[in-house]
This record gives structure tokens, C-alpha cells and sequence, in this order.
């Protein structure tokens, strides 16, 4: 087996990570689990678990004190794990966030 890691401190978009994993996973990822940020629930951390194109996502206990990022590992066939692959697929579930949404605001 191979193991692959992600951390990743801009919070994932919940619908674009499931849908990532259903669709675009890699047959050959065995499984998946880890700690999310997600931009829908910012105050709380979740954990994410995937066998196959299986995706549990569970509310877990808020952050705290800890910084809030994604840290997830991925368990391949040792063989076939593409790991620049694996990296732009969770990457594209970065969300996206407005940064002028906040000045907007402020000046309406």
C-alpha cells in the first residue's frame, strides 16, 4: 500500500468535495479519511471518512483553540497512487471565498 497526505488551510467546499470524490476518485484509492474545514460550518470540524465511492462526512467538535484546516490521507495499491493527481482533485474543493464581500458591506 501507498499512503498519500493533504493539508490544506483554505476551507473545502462541502458539495464540491463529495461530488469530487463520487465522480472523480481514483478506482484505485482504497480508502479516505481525515479532519475538514468547511467553509458551510466554519466553527466546527469534521470527519471524513470514504471506502470506495462511499463518503461519510460526521459534524465533529468545534475547533477551538486549534487552527482550522483539512487534513486528510488517501490508502492506494501502492503501485498506482498519483500523488500530483490526488493534489489538484482536492484542491479543486477549495471554496471559493469573496474577499470584497466584507468591504461591500461595510460601505453599503
Amino acid at each position: 500500500f501507498s499512503t498519500w497526505s493533504f493539508v490544506e488551510a483554505v476551507p473545502l467546499d462541502r458539495k464540491a468535495l463529495e461530488g469530487m470524490i463520487k465522480r472523480d476518485l481514483p478506482a484505485n484509492i482504497y480508502r479516505c479519511k481525515g479532519f475538514l474545514n468547511l467553509a458551510e460550518d466554519p466553527a466546527h470540524r469534521y470527519v471524513l471518512q470514504v471506502v470506495g465511492r462511499r463518503v461519510q462526512l460526521t459534524k465533529d467538535r468545534p475547533w477551538g483553540a486549534e487552527t482550522p484546516r483539512s487534513r486528510i490521507v488517501a490508502i492506494a495499491h501502492r503501485t498506482t497512487l498519483d500523488a500530483g493527481h490526488l493534489a489538484d482533485l482536492f484542491g479543486s474543493c477549495r471554496a471559493v471565498i469573496d474577499i470584497e464581500a466584507p468591504r461591500q458591506l461595510a460601505a453599503g
